[in-house]
């Protein structure tokens, strides 16, 4: 690993400072095979009160890298993310970002940067694995519905996320806002931050052995949560489609894309009276995404954050 190499890793929180301190526990054990690059931690506290900065000054000590934290008192996750970017600063070559109810793997920024050197990537991005507060019911894990895909590494993407990711800081450079505002609340604005990257020519790749895993809260281990987020996703796909691609061809293409969504999804739905709750669940999830996307293409924002009082963290 080249000495020289310089990497901000950013976090964005609100209110969970436990969960907080496992993340930055979890950074103390970064490993390296080669020695480690020049790394600072950038910590976005989204509590005008400040409640992180006790766990940041706790555990400042104990970590092997320099941690810099800063208050961003205007609500919103894009908010949040653009704040832990001005204090990463201009001096580094990469900015990491990972979630603040999530834990890295020893290896994980390693793989990262091995997985962009193999590649010549500009946006490199992981997978997340879930850790349960309590179990969710066996035919929600039966159905996987809660998990996330994941790819062979090297895979082309088009878009990544802020969950578990590493990309070029001088792309923001060409990118006039990174993280935009108008999605505070609604979420989705790091698909719409890696979607214009991608649209600008940069190379987006998957890193399958660059891991962290989320903690998955017993509120969110159920059908309720799991269909309303996506509605709130197929939404927020619209609303970007509509701000990056404002065509006459994006929108039937998004029309019939949301129309073969729900079609597929009321199906499910049908089928569910034989196939019991894990086809039910696949139905309902199909059809909130595809109106999701019919309510995003007239405008609708579902504003998740705003109401659940979590505008720190996204998973869209």
């Amino acid at each position: 690993m080249a000495q020289s190499t310089r990497i901000a890793i950013c976090v964005a929180t609100f209110h969970r400072p436990e969960r907080l301190a496992g993340l930055l526990w979890s950074f103390q054990h970064l490993s390296f095979r080669a020695g480690p690059p020049e790394i600072r931690i950038a910590i976005a506290d989204n509590d005008a009160a400040g409640s992180a900065r006790a766990v940041v000054e706790r555990l400042r000590s104990q970590c092997p890298w320099p941690i810099l934290y800063g208050i961003e008192p205007e609500r919103g996750i894009a908010q949040a993310r653009n704040r832990a970017l001005q204090l990463a600063g201009d001096n580094v070559d990469w900015i990491a970002f990972v979630d603040d109810d999530e834990v890295t793997d020893p290896f994980w920024l390693q793989n990262l940067l091995q997985t962009q050197g193999q590649f010549d990537a500009d946006v490199v991005v992981g997978p997340k694995i879930a850790q349960f507060d309590v179990s969710p019911p066996r035919w929600i894990e039966k159905g996987h519905s809660i998990y996330r895909k994941r790819f062979t590494t090297g895979s082309a993407l088009r878009v990544a996320n802020t969950g578990n990711v590493l990309f070029r800081r001088c792309i923001l450079k060409q990118i006039s806002i990174a993280f935009e505002p108008r999605f505070g609340f609604i979420g989705c604005e790091d698909r719409h931050f890696f979607q214009r990257i991608h649209m600008a020519g940069y190379k987006i790749v998957w890193a399958d052995e660059a891991i962290v895993y989320e903690w998955i809260p017993a509120s969110r281990a159920n059908a309720g949560w799991l269909i309303k987020r996506r509605f709130r996703v197929g939404c927020s796909v619209s609303l970007i489609e509509r701000d990056l691609t404002p065509t006459l061809g994006m929108l039937a293409k998004r029309i019939c894309k949301a129309l073969g969504s729900m079609g597929i999804g009321f199906l499910l739905l049908l089928g569910g009276i034989f196939g019991g709750r894990v086809v039910l669940l696949k139905g309902a999830m199909w059809f909130a995404y595809g109106f999701g996307m019919i309510a995003g293409l007239l405008g609708f924002s579902y504003r998740e954050y705003q109401t659940a009082g979590d505008p720190a963290k996204s998973r869209g």
